[in-house]
């Protein structure tokens, strides 16, 4: 018998513990699978992308390091990002605040810079994501800590162009 006079089921454990603890392995498992990017991450379509990483407050040196043409990677993965395309730099500003808290205008960090490169690759594309080498998701704003074969830095994704 699979349930007994005492509501237990195989007379070991209860059918509401039951159904709780399946309930549960069964929402685990859903959130799982969603947010690790094993169901629905990618589209069928790749299609060529550009989009615009910012390195923000670097040294000359990182400015010099950072070349059109060289292939950049994510630290964390391993995983092929694209190839640099563009390079612009300007000079790297932050807020100051005032002895009463408010904020002054941007100040100009000595001998810092902002790097914007613009990278192309081919990325798989749904509603959501942008997959760089099947498995580095990017939106606008995600931070990218990268590198190529002369530097690592962190970045920020500041536009995607399709």
């Amino acid at each position: 018998m699979i349930i007994d006079k005492k509501g237990k089921l195989f007379g070991k454990i209860n059918i509401i513990d039951f159904l709780v603890l399946l309930i549960l392995l069964v929402s685990v498992s859903v959130c799982v699978l969603k947010f690790s990017g094993i169901i629905g991450n990618t589209a069928d379509k790749t299609t060529k992308i550009t989009y615009t990483l910012r390195a923000k407050a670097v040294r000359s040196v990182s400015c010099d390091a950072i070349k059109v043409g060289d292939k950049i990677y994510d630290v964390e993965t391993k995983a092929y990002l694209g190839k640099i395309k563009n390079k612009r730099i300007e000079d790297a500003y932050e807020y100051v605040n005032n002895a009463d808290g408010t904020f002054r205008e941007k100040a100009k960090i000595p001998t810092k810079y902002d790097i914007y490169f613009d990278v192309e690759c081919d990325a798989k594309v749904n509603d959501q994501w942008y997959y760089l080498s099947n498995e580095k998701g990017i939106t606008n704003y995600a931070v990218l800590n990268i590198y190529s074969n002369k530097i690592e830095v962190s970045t920020t994704v500041m536009n995607i162009k399709e």
